[in-house]
C-alpha cells in the first residue's frame, strides 16, 4: 500500500493541475450589465450614478434587487447576496457583471457556490479589492474576468477617464499591452510569460489552501501581481514568507507589486518596497514594482487568467495581455 501511495504522489502535480482559460464573449453596445454588490454596503448615489453612465455608453444597466438593502456593514444578508450572483450569472441575457464595491463579504457566497459553478455561466466579472475572493473562484474554474475599478471610480470621474476608457476598452477586445514608465531600484529586468493572476494579498491569502486558491490549485506557468491598502509591513510579510514557505516564489515566473500605501516605516524597512523586495531579490524572476493597479485612481484593468507576457527594462515595464 506505502508503494502504491508514493507511486500516486509522485503522479500528482505539487501544485493541482492546469487549466485551459476561456474567455466570455466581448461585451458589446446593447448589451446588459448586471450590477450586484456581493460585499459591504455601497453608497447609494455612486451606483444611481453608474447606472446612469452605462445606459448613456449605449449599455443596459440592471440591478440586483438586494444590492442596496443594508444590512450591517454588508450590501445585504449572505442568502440575498448569493441570490443576486446567481441571478446575475444565471440570466442568459445577462454579459457582464460589475460589482458595486468591495470591502468585505464575498467569501461568504462562494461557500454556498460549487465547483464549477462560473464555467457553467462564463460571464465578465469586474471588481477589485474583496472581490479578488471572486476572481479567484472564477479562474480556478477556468473564467476570465477582469481586475479592475468599480461603481465609486465610475460615477466620480463620469466613465469617460483614461482609466474607465481603459476598462471597456478590455472587456470589447481581446488583447491589451501596457507600457509603464518605472524607475523603481527594486525592479528586477527580465521576460516573463504566464497566466495572469492575483490581486488584493490579503484576500489571497484569506483564500489559502481552499478549492479557490489559484495558488495552490493550478499548474499554469504564472505571472502574480499583488496590491494592498492599509497593511503595516510586517503583515504583508508575514503573508509573503507564508509564500515562500509553500514554494510559490520558486514556481511563478514573474511578479508584478502594485500599490501598498496606508503603511508605516518600521525598524526593519523605511519602505513596503524594500521589504518586499528581500524577499523575492534571490529568485531567478523578472519583478515590476510601482505598476499602477490597487487602491488608487490609477488603477489600471488587468485580464485575470490572460495569457500574458511581463517584460521588466531598465526604466519601462511593458505588460501585454491576450484573451
Amino acid at each position: 500500500m506505502k508503494q502504491f501511495l508514493l507511486i500516486i504522489s509522485l503522479l500528482i502535480p505539487a501544485f493541482g493541475f492546469s487549466i485551459e482559460f476561456c474567455s466570455p464573449r466581448p461585451l458589446e453596445k446593447g448589451d446588459t450589465i448586471a450590477i450586484i454588490s456581493p460585499a459591504s454596503i455601497p453608497d447609494k448615489k455612486y451606483v444611481e450614478r453608474s447606472i446612469e453612465l452605462l445606459d448613456s455608453l449605449g449599455y443596459v444597466p440592471v440591478l440586483g434587487q438586494n444590492a442596496l438593502n443594508g444590512f450591517g456593514t454588508f450590501s445585504a444578508t449572505i442568502n440575498e447576496r448569493l441570490t443576486d450572483l446567481k441571478w446575475a450569472f444565471e440570466t442568459e441575457s445577462i454579459k457582464a457583471v460589475l460589482c458595486t464595491r468591495g470591502g468585505y463579504g464575498s467569501i461568504q457566497e462562494l461557500c454556498q457556490v460549487d465547483t464549477g459553478y462560473f464555467a457553467k455561466h462564463p460571464k465578465w466579472l469586474i471588481g477589485y479589492s474583496d472581490i479578488t475572493a471572486l476572481h479567484c473562484a472564477s479562474a480556478t474554474d477556468g473564467v476570465r474576468s477582469i481586475h479592475s475599478h468599480m461603481c465609486e471610480y465610475l460615477a466620480g470621474h463620469n466613465a469617460n477617464d483614461t482609466i474607465s476608457t481603459m476598462l471597456f476598452n478590455a472587456l470589447s477586445s481581446d488583447s491589451i499591452q501596457y507600457t509603464v514608465p518605472t524607475h523603481s531600484l527594486f525592479n528586477k529586468y527580465g521576460t516573463a510569460h504566464g497566466v495572469i493572476v492575483g490581486g488584493n494579498l490579503s484576500v489571497l491569502n484569506d483564500v489559502a489552501s481552499s478549492r479557490i486558491d489559484i495558488l495552490s490549485t493550478i499548474d499554469n506557468d504564472i505571472i502574480l501581481f499583488i496590491e494592498d491598502l492599509d497593511e503595516n509591513i510586517s503583515s504583508i510579510s508575514r503573508i509573503l514568507y507564508r509564500l515562500k514557505i509553500c514554494g510559490v516564489f520558486d514556481r511563478i515566473k514573474g511578479l508584478i507589486v502594485g500599490d501598498f500605501h496606508g503603511y508605516k516605516p518600521t525598524k526593519d524597512f523605511e519602505t513596503m518596497n524594500e521589504m518586499i523586495y528581500s524577499i523575492v531579490k534571490e529568485y531567478n524572476i523578472p519583478v515590476a514594482f510601482d505598476f499602477p493597479v490597487g487602491h488608487i485612481d490609477n488603477n489600471y484593468p488587468i485580464v485575470e487568467g490572460a495569457d500574458a507576457t511581463l517584460e521588466v527594462e531598465y526604466g519601462m515595464v511593458t505588460l501585454t495581455m491576450k484573451y
